[in-house]
């Protein structure tokens, strides 16, 4: 699809960009088919030091935003055609 950001609730992530949602797999079935970058939306009490126990379906997240802090995972996926802030047409 043609987004460029997803926001996307869970109710458990971790340090690597696991997340946990409500286990009905809709984000794991939709994220796949797009090239947005991931952006796990959470509370800092929702982020654990564990390691999550993830199914080969579950989609990993970009990056972790909380009140406290950002967390990056990846850096965002570019095409050849895509254009980058600053550059000349």
């Amino acid at each position: 699809t043609l987004l460029d950001l997803i926001l996307v609730p869970g109710t458990c992530f971790d340090l690597n960009g696991g997340r946990l949602g409500q286990g009905k797999g809709f984000y794991d079935k939709y994220l796949p088919n797009t090239r947005g970058t991931k952006v796990g939306l959470c509370f800092d009490v929702q982020i654990t030091q564990k390691n999550l126990a993830l199914e080969p379906q579950d989609q990993k997240m970009d990056a972790l935003l909380s009140e406290k802090r950002v967390l990056y995972f990846s850096a965002p996926r570019l095409n050849a055609d895509d254009k980058i802030f600053g550059e000349n047409s």
